[in-house]
């Protein structure tokens, strides 16, 4: 999961954010949906994504929406 964006200039490297904003609300959807399709299996299922930009400031994405810390 971290080798997309593992020293990568994400705005030119990583799709979709060669054409979309990586704000940390972005990244957390971003996440979410490469995360989910493996996750949501069987009985799984993925709860939310927590993104941190400092340690006191965060954003949390559950599937449709984002809560920020």
């Amino acid at each position: 999961m971290v080798e997309p964006y593992d020293h990568r200039f994400l705005n030119y490297e990583v799709p979709p954010f060669d054409h979309v904003v990586p704000t940390t609300e972005n990244i957390a959807r971003d996440i979410w949906q490469r995360l989910a399709p493996h996750l949501n299996v069987g009985r799984g299922r993925l709860h939310s994504v927590r993104v941190y930009e400092t340690p006191d400031l965060y954003v949390d994405f559950s599937g449709d929406d984002a809560c920020s810390g």
